[in-house]
């Protein structure tokens, strides 16, 4: 029997919260002492404009390091545990703000797996093996697949903004992308 604080892996081990934590200890170290040091200039600052300033730093902050951590927890679950964190967050976004808060919730989470997805499948395109580490721990063939034709106009983007537009503005040499190599790949990888 598994503790609440464990997390299950599509790669089918268990990680814990701790384990999590004690990964990117550092990182949660640096956005705190960043926290502090931004309420501590508002307690400090003598004119309430300033200290208007630093709290809207502060809730800045907060917020894109909310933005990060669920992009962690999506790199870490992956996209079907992301599946039923989405119906809870849509539940709630349909409540507090009605239906165009959903429509913005699905939008970036799309926005935000699919870059993740998009960047790892362009780097397995080009041999990374963390790449390729990555894709085997979280899917099988078929997960890939599905995925693959749900974020095929992200990789698209993020191959145009990697690898075209480059080779436009520097001359630098393209690498050629051809949609069945990374099926063909995926299916050797992912057996």
């Amino acid at each position: 029997m598994h503790s609440l604080g464990s997390f299950f892996c599509q790669e089918g081990g268990f990680v814990t919260l701790k384990e999590i934590i004690r990964e990117y200890s550092e990182l949660l170290f640096i956005a705190g002492v960043v926290l502090v040091l931004f309420l501590l200039a508002a307690w400090l600052s003598p004119a309430p404009r300033e200290q208007l300033s630093y709290l809207q730093y502060f809730f800045m902050t907060l917020a894109t390091i909310y933005v990060l951590i669920t992009l962690l927890v999506l790199v870490i679950l992956g996209f079907r545990k992301l599946s039923y964190y989405m119906i809870i967050f849509l539940a709630i976004a349909i409540y507090m703000d009605g239906l165009y808060a959903a429509a913005i919730a699905m939008l970036l989470t799309y926005l935000s797996w699919g870059f993740v997805f998009a960047l790892e499948t362009l780097l397995v395109y080009s041999g990374v093996g963390s790449a390729k580490e990555w894709f085997v721990k979280r899917y099988d063939y078929q997960s890939f697949e599905r995925e693959y034709r749900v974020f095929y106009p992200l990789v698209l983007f993020y191959y145009f903004l990697l690898e075209w537009l480059p080779h436009r503005i520097h001359g630098e040499r393209i690498a050629s992308f051809k949609p069945d190599k990374v099926r063909v790949e995926m299916r050797e990888l992912l057996k």
